[in-house]
Order: C-alpha cells, then sequence, then structure tokens
C-alpha cells in the first residue's frame, strides 16, 4: 500500500537516475549538476530527491531562464 502512494505522488518527477539518462551523462555527473544548483525543480520527499518533471522537461526543451549546460565538447 505505501509503495503505490508514493508511486502516486511521484509520478510528475524524476529521479537522479532518470536524469542522468536524459542528459546521456554519467550518475555521477547528474548528482553534480544538482549540487551546484544546475538542475531545476529539485523536491525533497524526506531523504528522497526528485525533480518536477515539468520544470525538468521545459530546461530541456530551452523554455525556462535557466541556462542549460552543454554536456558535449
Amino acid at each position: 500500500m505505501q509503495s503505490s502512494c508514493l508511486e502516486s505522488s511521484t509520478s510528475g518527477t524524476y529521479t537522479i537516475g532518470q536524469i542522468a539518462e536524459l542528459l546521456h551523462c554519467s550518475l555521477r555527473h547528474a548528482r553534480r549538476l544538482d549540487a551546484d544548483g544546475t538542475l531545476p525543480g529539485r523536491i525533497v520527499l524526506g531523504r528522497l530527491v526528485r525533480f518536477s518533471r515539468r520544470q525538468v522537461d521545459a530546461w530541456l526543451n530551452g523554455e525556462t531562464g535557466q541556462t542549460r549546460l552543454s554536456l558535449r565538447r
């Protein structure tokens, strides 16, 4: 019962692992982006960290004022 409640409350969010997949980067790099405040929409649920799907998608599409880092050289 508890896991279904958690799933429904986080369905509009990404995990740090999902962010890494979206950005085609390592999990370690995604964590660094989170630590330096680059990733938008950070949500803390107790000890869990999630990212707002809406804000991340807008950021990836360039629809926000936040700067997107170029991950490729």
